[in-house]
């Protein structure tokens, strides 16, 4: 092995190391409480108190995530807007979008206030699709929705922004 293989292992090494570590800072570490591996498997689990907690922290951190996606998203489309080296029928797009997402957010805003209001305790809604798809996620004690929450949850995103394509996600 010459000084520019010795090289390229070493730097291989360096990036799965990094990318190891990234990895842990943006998925966190995990916790397990039963390390015993029998015949029938080898199952890992949180702890109740745990899942809890991360639950809480997914909520928050997916919500922090969406406004700053969103927050990133309205500050090009204006700067867009207001470009002037850019022809009129762009920036006129530009603003139009613009008015969309604003729309868009507020009605999120509002959905999420409303599924609360409703009994879910967290709740996140984005609006896809060219405004044409709403996807709530939201924490739910049970591993599926019951009829009579999945329309109250419908009910909600039709009468606020219009749309009947609801995908529904459980956590």
């Amino acid at each position: 092995m010459n000084k520019k293989q010795a090289g390229i292992i070493v730097t291989l090494l360096a990036l799965i190391v990094c990318a190891g570590i990234l990895a842990a800072k943006v998925n966190g570490p995990l916790e397990v409480t039963n390390s015993d591996f029998t015949s029938e498997g080898s199952l890992l689990t949180l702890d109740d108190d745990d899942a809890a907690e991360t639950s809480a922290n997914y909520f928050a951190t997916a919500l922090e995530q969406k406004e700053q996606r969103d927050a990133m998203a309205l500050s090009n489309l204006r700067a867009m807007a207001e470009d002037k080296n850019l022809d009129e029928a762009q920036r006129t797009a530009a603003s139009e979008s613009y008015a969309q997402m604003v729309e868009a957010q507020k009605n999120e805003q509002t959905i999420m206030q409303h599924l609360k209001g409703k009994g879910f305790e967290d709740v996140i809604c984005t609006i896809e699709n060219d405004y044409t798809k709403a996807r709530v996620i939201i924490k739910y004690p049970h591993s599926e929705l019951t009829d009579t929450d999945g329309k109250v949850i419908k009910d909600v995103v039709y009468s606020v922004a219009k749309i009947s394509n609801v995908e529904v996600e459980l956590k």
